[in-house]
């Protein structure tokens, strides 16, 4: 078994076992009201917050990316978009008061891509877009 082929069985093995959202529109009302537990209004799915992981340390073992990202969407602990948006426009001054990024993938990692203008996050058949408003 490859690492990705190990890093995709821990995701959905012990997001079954831990009943964390794997995907976007996996959320149920249990999940929201979980979360909600938490103070926490905009929870990620382990997709999307794998996507975020991936995108800083791209080169990083897919099985560490996988495992960090359950352990944050079981513990609500999410990493900040800013710190990809930092990377992205080069530099925290460069972040514009308001940006697009979609998460694009059918497994883990997926991919975080941000949105030019006029691109469409559903003709790039992104799982789901965040409009980030500073």
């Amino acid at each position: 078994m490859t690492e990705q082929e190990q890093a995709v069985a821990a995701f959905h093995e012990v997001a079954e076992t831990f009943d964390l959202p794997k995907f976007p529109e996996d959320f149920t009302d249990e999940h929201h009201e979980r979360f909600s537990s938490m103070n926490i209004e905009d929870p990620r799915s382990v997709f999307e917050e794998s996507a975020i992981i991936r995108y800083q340390l791209p080169d990083d073992d897919p099985r560490g990316i996988v495992i960090l990202a359950l352990y944050n969407v079981h513990h609500g602990i999410f990493i900040p978009l800013d710190e990809c948006a930092e990377i992205h426009f080069g530099g925290r001054r460069k972040i514009p008061k308001e940006y697009m990024v979609c998460f694009i993938g059918d497994s883990v990692p997926g991919q975080l891509h941000f949105l030019s203008d006029g691109e469409s996050w559903y003709d790039l058949g992104a799982k789901s877009a965040v409009k980030i408003v500073r």
